[in-house]
């Protein structure tokens, strides 16, 4: 083990690499694979920020019960508590807890576990973009936050949803198709529906449906809203084979 001095940011500095045994982590533990190397930076904040970097894929399991997948040659730092995980990444990075696995693309994923929900957050300079793997036997429930521009965007998914193993991708839309007529309710008139660019994408990697309700919750800026009546909103549903919006 090695310390040294920093900068005004931190009090020590102290790095080391893993044999496989249990090391302090901050705010709980941590067990890595052998070979990855830590280096942990005591804030002025009073958290520990951790650096773990690795030549192959490698696990990290902390004791709040949350573990984590490091890919080959890659660098991640962590703030580690008693219930989450902070992680920060520029490559692809994988959390699990209680049958959930949730992997974001790159930027900071916020990850918390309670006793029944894990709850997922991505940080607004992030990609807006989350892959989850769920099963039927997933004991938790499954809260996701987006933070694009427009404001947090939260899809709710109960366990049990599903009764397959499904992977789910989670992301802000690249874009949103025009409205059509839609549904029962087929207005004849396009212009009835006037998108207003904010929603939420959620595919899975085959062709299922969730067996409980999937609760989604959209915010809006004032901006977006314009000069419209808000009494007016409304959430549609994009069914993909007929190109309409549903409500």
């Amino acid at each position: 083990m090695t310390a040294a001095s920093a900068s005004a940011s931190t009090y020590t500095i102290t790095g080391y690499v893993s044999t496989g045994g249990v090391v302090n982590a901050g705010g709980t533990t941590l067990t890595a694979d052998q070979g990855v190397q830590i280096v942990s930076a005591l804030l002025s904040n009073g958290t520990t920020e951790q650096t773990l970097t690795s030549t192959q894929t490698a696990s990290v399991t902390y004791g709040n019960g949350l573990s984590l997948q490091i890919p080959a040659n890659s660098e991640i730092k962590v703030v580690a508590s008693a219930t989450g995980l902070v992680v920060q990444s520029s490559q692809p990075v994988s959390v699990r807890n209680g049958g959930v696995t949730v992997g974001s693309q790159s930027g900071t994923l916020t990850v918390l576990a309670s006793q029944d929900t894990v709850i997922v957050n991505l940080s607004a300079d992030s990609q807006q973009t989350l892959q989850t793997s769920l099963s039927p036997s997933t004991a938790k429930n499954l809260d996701i936050t987006l933070n694009p521009p427009s404001g947090a965007i939260k899809a709710s998914i109960p366990s049990g949803a599903f009764s397959e193993d499904v992977t789910l991708t989670v992301k802000q839309p690249d874009s949103l198709p025009g409205a059509k007529a839609f549904g029962a309710y087929a207005y004849t008139a396009p212009s009835l529906l006037n998108g207003m660019g904010i929603g939420i994408e959620i595919n899975p990697n085959k062709a299922v449906q969730p067996l409980k309700p999937v609760s989604i919750r959209l915010t809006y800026r004032s901006s977006d809203a314009a000069d419209r009546d808000p009494r007016t909103f409304t959430v549609a549903r994009l069914d993909d084979g007929r190109g309409q919006w549903l409500i």
